[in-house]
């Protein structure tokens, strides 16, 4: 039996929980034009990964709100042939992408071969992920020249130079013969420093379930060597980078098991409001060239902005914006693969990758990899394609970045 004390105390205690309810704020969704740091992060903690709230919450990230004028999907006839695309392909137990009634992959597709994913769906992980690379190959073929910078708390500590070539056989908008049934093949080409110049990686993909094929040449042995596919994990260069990282994800889908973990919304940077300009170069057979103008701003760095308090290897002139993903779980099948469980964020809409979240091989958090959003459209919206300013490595173990 309670005692008049006791059912005292106990309504003194209800009486201080429902006062300490009462205390707690409720956060707004940030609007654009709103800045976001140290002293107001609990209003995005629904809306981004554990790892970027904590740089907020720190004081290395301030966020710019930003509001898109566009609706950042792919053009018309992409999404119509990714719509009829709809219950034509299959999973098999490799993770593969199949054609159902030959048990095969088919020898061409163009759209995202999944346009419907269904949670449910226990292949609904690997089937994000294909969708992802149908984004990617509808580009056909990239010519990117690129730096990697080394960054600490200090500032900018070195740079190489670089240029990667890449030839998607599958997905393309026009269709090209390919013999040798591969996927893709890329090129990486190393310009500078001396002490690294003309070091070349070559990587073929199969468009069936076998490993990549990799080579590499160094220059200071005159050798060229072949590696097996758990190099493309290997830094790049000791940065805090591996091959694998470009564009989030570039392995093969086949080399992890995969799992849909959940969805969301996230904020992600993109350089501006409207879409990156592209303007026509030559025209080729069978397709036409798209470029980016001198008008894309790129990214400006901490190290580089005059008055930025954050971390010197954040890109400062980016604005953020609230993106729908899915969030999915990879786990390497090669017991040498760096990289133990990574978590990406896929864009639900149109399978840009925005956030990578990497655990070693004991299962401790290990580093974050991002890229911002900017899609790139001719003038009438007809050709859209993804481009990015930057793709930034930190790596929390060392406190270290690499861009």
């Amino acid at each position: 039996m309670m005692t008049r004390k006791q059912k005292l105390g106990t309504g003194i205690a209800a009486g201080l929980a429902m006062l300490l309810v009462a205390a707690v704020p409720l956060w707004a969704e940030p609007q654009a034009g709103q800045t976001i740091d140290k002293t107001n992060w609990q209003e995005v903690k629904d809306l981004l990964p554990e790892s970027m709230l904590n740089y907020v919450k720190k004081g290395d990230y301030i966020l710019k709100i930003g509001k898109l004028n566009y609706d950042p999907v792919p053009e018309p006839k992409f999404q119509s042939a990714s719509e009829s695309n709809g219950g034509k392909y299959g999973i098999d137990k490799e993770g593969g992408l199949i054609d159902p009634k030959t048990g095969k992959r088919p020898e061409y597709i163009y759209g995202f071969p999944f346009p419907k994913i269904d949670p449910k769906d226990p292949n609904a992980g690997v089937e994000v992920l294909w969708n992802k690379w149908y984004a990617l190959f509808k580009t056909s073929q990239n010519y990117f020249p690129f730096s990697v910078d080394w960054v600490g708390r200090g500032g900018f500590e070195r740079r190489i130079t670089a240029q990667v070539s890449t030839m998607y056989y599958d997905g393309r908008a026009y269709r090209i013969p390919n013999p040798d049934a591969t996927e893709l093949r890329e090129i990486i080409q190393v310009l500078g420093p001396a002490s690294v110049q003309g070091i070349v990686q070559l990587t073929w993909r199969y468009m069936d379930n076998r490993p990549d094929s990799v080579w590499s040449y160094a220059p200071a042995i005159r050798r060229t060597r072949q590696l097996t596919s758990a190099n493309r994990s290997d830094p790049f260069l000791g940065s805090d980078f591996v091959n694998d990282d470009s564009s989030l994800w570039f392995g093969k889908n086949q080399s992890f098991t995969w799992k849909l973990i959940g969805q969301q919304d996230v904020l992600v940077q993109t350089a501006g409001p409207d879409p990156v300009k592209l303007a026509a170069g030559q025209k080729w057979e069978g397709g036409q060239e798209w470029k980016s103008t001198s008008a894309f701003p790129g990214a400006k760095w901490g190290w580089d902005t005059q008055g930025w308090t954050g971390a010197p290897w954040v890109a400062t002139n980016m604005i953020w914006v609230k993106r729908p993903v899915w969030v999915v779980e990879g786990q390497p099948k090669d017991p040498y693969y760096s990289y133990g469980r990574q978590v990406f964020y896929v864009d639900r809409e149109n399978y840009g990758m925005y956030y990578k979240i990497i655990y070693n091989r004991a299962g401790e958090y290990w580093k974050t990899v991002m890229v911002d959003m900017d899609p790139a459209w001719n003038p009438d919206g007809s050709e859209r394609y993804g481009l990015v300013a930057f793709t930034l490595a930190i790596d929390d173990k060392t406190d270290h970045a690499s861009t």
